[in-house]
């Protein structure tokens, strides 16, 4: 359990208790409530965060379940899998793996904006896609 690491032992069940009973710490349910932009701060080197290694880190598991809510439809299991091997590597290895498959934000940001735009015909916002959506 995260808090073991944070409290010592002998404190480890008020912890508990206490952010059982009157925290909800569900973040990924609650900003699947939120239809808007969301920028994810994932910290990596952090004894709290991130307990044994990269896999460990709560944040690569909001971002997975954030992506899964928004985009149900791009997720195969062998998608997913390819999505925790993505987040999993160090960041030079993330910028070695897009340069090698030219992903660059100039490329991918209008590709994304117009499939999200098909979303929301109605919409007076052409940028405020409903989610989950349907791409």
């Amino acid at each position: 359990m995260m808090s073991e690491t944070a409290t010592c032992a002998k404190y480890e069940s008020i912890t508990v208790g206490l952010v059982h009973n009157y925290f909800d710490l569900n973040v990924a349910a609650q900003i699947a409530q939120y239809p808007g932009p969301i920028l994810i701060l994932r910290r990596s080197h952090d004894e709290v965060i991130t307990t044994t290694g990269p896999e460990s880190n709560r944040g690569n598991y909001l971002i997975v379940k954030l992506l899964k809510y928004r985009f149900p439809f791009l997720f195969t299991e062998e998608s997913e899998q390819r999505l925790w091997q993505f987040i999993l590597l160090g960041a030079a290895q993330q910028e070695e793996f897009l340069a090698t498959k030219n992903i660059t934000d100039d490329l991918m940001e209008p590709i994304l904006k117009r499939e999200l735009s098909k979303l929301s015909p109605g919409s007076e916002d052409k940028a405020a896609p409903t989610f989950p959506s349907n791409l």
